[in-house]
């Protein structure tokens, strides 16, 4: 609102009236530290530099996490960025001596259907979950673990041809056992050792 002119004094001539801007208010004053984080709606109006240091502070992380920051494309480490979920599933890969001799025991004895076989290796699945088979010249015997929805297997494979290495016992952390496949690959399949 303009202000009015004063009024002139007795015997004294007026001045020209020269009305008087207002003052602006510094921003770094308006909104002091104290003050713009309480006053939330008027985000908008922060000041720039304001707004990028806040954004700053926020994306603070425990040195080198990164990993869940969306202004670094989640960046991992200082090598590159890695779009999330790119590891889409892990597949234990047993080293056997004839191809065709280790399908049919896990087809026998554990139920496993073949995938796909590309000669010197094949995928054999069951209930969703694959293993790998690949024919090497020396073999080195290792350990798969196969989780069960309950031991009914057990029985059928006491029944088998298998070569029994622990008879399914309960332990405080599955009620397990172990067999043997043709190359010496230790088979251990565990359940629920609470299940009946």
């Amino acid at each position: 609102m303009r202000s009015a002119a004063p009024a002139a004094l007795p015997n004294q001539a007026a001045e020209p009236y020269i009305p008087q801007q207002p003052r602006t208010p510094s921003p770094w004053r308006r909104f002091s530290p104290t003050r713009f984080i309480r006053r939330k709606r008027y985000r908008h109006a922060w000041p720039a530099a304001v707004r990028r240091r806040i954004n700053a502070c926020r994306s603070v992380r425990p040195h080198g996490d990164v990993s869940h920051d969306p202004q670094r494309n989640n960046t991992i480490g200082a090598e590159g960025t890695v779009p999330q979920h790119q590891i889409e599933n892990t597949i234990p890969v047993l080293g056997v001596r004839d191809l065709n001799r280790s399908i049919a025991f896990f087809n026998e004895v554990l139920g496993f259907v073949v995938e796909w076989n590309a000669g010197s290796v094949c995928s054999v699945i069951r209930d969703g979950c694959s293993i790998m088979l690949q024919v090497q010249d020396k073999t080195h015997p290792c350990t798969v673990w196969i989780g069960l929805d309950g031991d009914a297997l057990f029985s059928q494979i006491q029944d088998s041809h298998a070569k029994i290495l622990e008879s399914p016992s309960r332990k405080p952390w599955a009620h397990e056992m172990k067999i043997a496949d043709p190359d010496g690959n230790v088979i251990w399949l565990g359940a629920d050792p609470n299940a009946t």
